[in-house]
């Protein structure tokens, strides 16, 4: 009834089942004589007498239209994981109890940490060694007022490594599952480097005198009033 080769490992499953005892069920493709593949899924179970296995007995379906609909989920899954595997961005998805559930190959490359020791931690038991301006301690503070009153929040991270100098700009927002409840928290980091070093020069262009490179008007006018201020604050004196 069926071509040589795929009787025989019919033939084959039959005595695996009388064997074992056990049910079998496999996925196959299936090449009609006019050339035409097809799904088929075939399940086989062991027959019984008495608690002694007598025979098989079994059926098969066509799932072509299943396995069709499960390759395209696929392809889209795998496309959209290349995706966000490949963004010159770095994402980390977060639990509400702020443990790392994702994390995209950017990570590495932004925060020199190995990807599979970042997976199940929170910023409290992993934090890279490089980042200079914000302990994990501030930032796990941030990431949880994010989840508990559905905020938004925007930083920056400075990270110092061989001597480079690199700025990003994270976002952090929550996330809602499909009863729009916040189910945890999304960081998005983009490399801001060459704009914080643009704004850096503007800056210092902006407080010191061109020539001489000295501290102009503007920005002891700014210290002073940040000196009054502190003073009025702490109910201090200073001298000028």
């Amino acid at each position: 009834f069926f071509p040589t080769e795929m009787a025989q490992g019919y033939v084959s499953d039959d005595h695996d089942i009388l064997k074992s005892g056990l049910p079998n069920s496999v996925n196959e493709q299936i090449k009609k004589e006019s050339g035409e593949i097809y799904w088929a899924e075939t399940y086989k179970s062991p027959v019984r007498l008495d608690g002694e296995v007598i025979g098989t007995v079994g059926f098969a379906r066509d799932i072509t239209e299943k396995q069709y609909l499960q390759s395209e989920v696929t392809k889209q899954q795998n496309a959209y994981q290349s995706l966000v595997q490949n963004l010159p961005t770095t994402i980390i998805r977060y639990d509400l109890d702020g443990k790392r559930i994702f994390v995209n190959s950017r990570c590495h490359e932004t925060y020199d940490v190995e990807i599979p020791y970042e997976l199940n931690k929170t910023p409290l038991e992993l934090w890279s060694p490089y980042i200079v301006n914000m302990t994990g301690e501030a930032f796990m503070a941030e990431l949880m007022e994010v989840m508990q009153f559905n905020l938004q929040k925007t930083l920056e991270i400075h990270s110092l490594h061989e001597a480079l100098v690199a700025v990003h700009q994270v976002r952090i927002v929550p996330e809602f599952d499909e009863n729009h409840q916040i189910c945890g928290a999304l960081t998005i980091a983009t490399d801001i480097t060459e704009v914080a070093e643009y704004r850096r020069k503007i800056e210092n262009m902006a407080f010191h005198d061109q020539l001489t490179g000295l501290p102009n008007r503007t920005l002891f006018s700014q210290k002073l009033l940040t000196a009054i201020s502190k003073a009025q604050t702490d109910n201090s004196k200073f001298a000028l």
